[in-house]
């Protein structure tokens, strides 16, 4: 989700504001769930505060919160490179983490039972 909206969204050299939020907080929630700090908070202040170190690009979706908060969301500002940068540095350090997981492959077929009788309505 967040490759996708990064790669249909942020390439221009302007961007609507809320687009950024399409895609920080997706990375700001895998960051969350890297660190095992369990279920992903729902408040995009929480993800900030306890996950961006650097005082400039805390300052700068700062600002983005207040320009959305005045009603700018839909408008188009500048690309907001130190934004741009963390968000591409992140997720190619995801797509590379990701690359490196071995992959689980998991039986599901004893599902396929269960969901077909919910289906047919056996369950309700």
């Amino acid at each position: 989700m967040a490759n996708g909206n990064y790669r249909e969204f942020l390439q221009g050299e302007s961007v609507k504001i809320k687009k950024y939020f399409y895609v920080l907080r997706p990375v700001l929630a895998m960051q969350w769930i890297e660190q095992n700090s369990g279920v992903v908070p729902m408040e995009f202040d929480t993800l900030v505060n306890e996950l961006v170190e650097d005082s400039q690009l805390k300052e700068a979706i700062q600002k983005l919160l207040e320009d959305k908060s005045k009603g700018f969301e839909s408008k188009y500002s500048p690309k907001i490179e130190i934004i741009s940068d963390f968000i591409e540095s992140e997720l190619i350090r995801f797509e590379d983490k990701a690359q490196k997981q071995s992959k689980v492959e998991s039986d599901f077929s004893i599902l396929n039972p269960f969901f077909i009788k919910v289906l047919d309505g056996d369950y309700l």
